[in-house]
């Protein structure tokens, strides 16, 4: 029977950590791995096999949770580590706080431990699913996402907290003094809660402060690139003001050479004039949202006498995305495509943008030549070629967050010399 109880707490333990990641962490599952599904199937069978022949697990239960969290929720093993991690402390913390309320209310239903440890289990996840009913589920899946920097800080306090925890429950397990029990257990109770609280409070709040961060930063570029794209466009205004103040001019000496009828001196006349408007014509790059053609003219109309550049499609003023999202999604592709072309020689610069909405849906392609081989991160993204690798190459990261808000899709494809972006929202 204790077999049996093993394979049920080992099955509860892979629930538990699952159902934490869907829950709390907002994580969906992915297309799983090949070989995370050839790893699971190993040790799932190597640990049934352990319990059922010497009636032990040797601890490969928390192996299967790190593979389970691995094949569907993550896409590189660091990522994979700090979400296991993160998921196997508060669980331990939890079942820390729910033992604590059974010690102390006497509402143990048995004293075998394995029996114990499961009971402690199946309340830990009816505990999280009522989480995700009143609160989980009307939070936005970013909620949860953490800079590295702020992962490490939180793993480490996290690693410190649960040892902290276990050697207090443990000491206070094997107190005589029943009385000093129960205490210690309302001790170990309401820091565990407080701890996970805190833990999820922190996270909550670190994330709203980014997000107006973002949000702030992303305000400051597009007035920037508006406030740019202007000043161009009052130029132009200036030199076809200019200009129009002086067609009087030129056509009363049109006029004078028509009368010498002197037609070679009015054709070559007319030729200069020609070339003179032709200067003057304002190129302007419009797709029907007024926030796009600002970052479109911001950064193709610096280029436009160097590179080939193409636009086809069509988007909405106003439809389902927000303008800020817009900005953040094009600024970003754009500017890195500007910056890879800079770098081909002139003759072979190209940029090919196109932008197909529907009802439903976004798809923006954008095609540009570049130069030299690029060399990609664990997740499939390029990495930066700029001495600074702390303050750059987020240009891509912000737009997959931007994707995953919409549940779309983003690919990155290299056809030799061409790099292809291709971008697909839902409404």
């Amino acid at each position: 029977m204790e077999k049996v109880w093993l394979l049920v707490m080992n099955a509860l333990t892979v629930v538990e950590c699952l159902s934490f990641c869907y829950v709390v962490l907002n994580k969906r599952s992915r297309e799983p791995k090949s070989v995370g599904v050839v790893c699971l199937t190993v040790v799932s069978f190597i640990l049934i096999s352990s319990i059922m022949i010497w009636g032990t697990d040797y601890g490969l239960f928390y192996l299967l949770t790190f593979l389970f969290v691995y094949t569907l929720f993550s896409k590189s093993i660091i990522e994979a580590l700090k979400i296991w991690f993160l998921a196997c402390a508060i669980i331990i913390v939890l079942e820390s706080c729910v033992g604590c309320i059974l010690t102390v209310f006497s509402l143990n239903i048995s004293d075998i431990e394995l029996v114990r440890v499961i009971e402690y289990q199946i309340i830990v996840n009816v505990l999280l699913w009522l989480y995700y009913v009143f609160i989980g589920r009307r939070l936005r899946r970013e909620d949860m996402n953490l800079p590295k920097k702020v992962w490490r800080l939180l793993v480490g306090i996290l690693c410190i907290i649960t040892l902290m925890m276990t050697f207090f429950a443990f000491i206070v397990e094997n107190v005589p003094n029943i009385k000093m029990v129960k205490i210690g257990s309302v001790f170990i109770l309401m820091g565990g809660m407080a701890i996970c609280g805190m833990i999820i409070a922190v996270i909550y709040y670190f994330n709203g402060t980014e997000k107006y961060r973002l949000q702030n930063e992303m305000a400051e570029k597009y007035n920037e690139q508006q406030r740019e794209y202007f000043t161009r466009l009052l130029e132009k205004e200036q030199d076809t003001k200019q200009f129009r103040h002086d067609i009087i001019n030129h056509l009363l000496a049109m006029k004078d050479i028509a009368d010498k009828e002197e037609s070679f001196v009015l054709q070559e006349y007319v030729q200069g004039l020609l070339q003179d408007i032709n200067s003057q014509k304002y190129n302007q790059y419009d797709i029907g949202n007024d926030v796009v053609n600002t970052v479109l003219n911001y950064y193709l109309l610096p280029i436009k006498d160097n590179c080939i550049i193409t636009l086809n499609g069509y988007m909405e003023e106003r439809g389902h995305y927000d303008q800020k999202d817009l900005c953040t999604l094009f600024s970003n592709i754009i500017k890195n495509a500007v910056e890879a072309v800079e770098k081909v020689e002139e003759t072979n610069r190209e940029i090919h943008i196109c932008v197909n909405q529907g009802k439903k849906y976004l798809n923006i392609e954008i095609e540009n030549t570049m130069c030299q081989e690029l060399v990609l991160d664990e997740n499939g993204f390029p990495l930066t070629s700029k001495n600074d690798k702390t303050n750059h190459g987020l240009g891509l990261q912000n737009v997959k967050k931007v994707v995953e808000k919409y549940n779309g899709t983003y690919e990155i494809k290299l056809e030799k010399t061409t790099f292809i972006t291709e971008i697909y929202l839902k409404t």
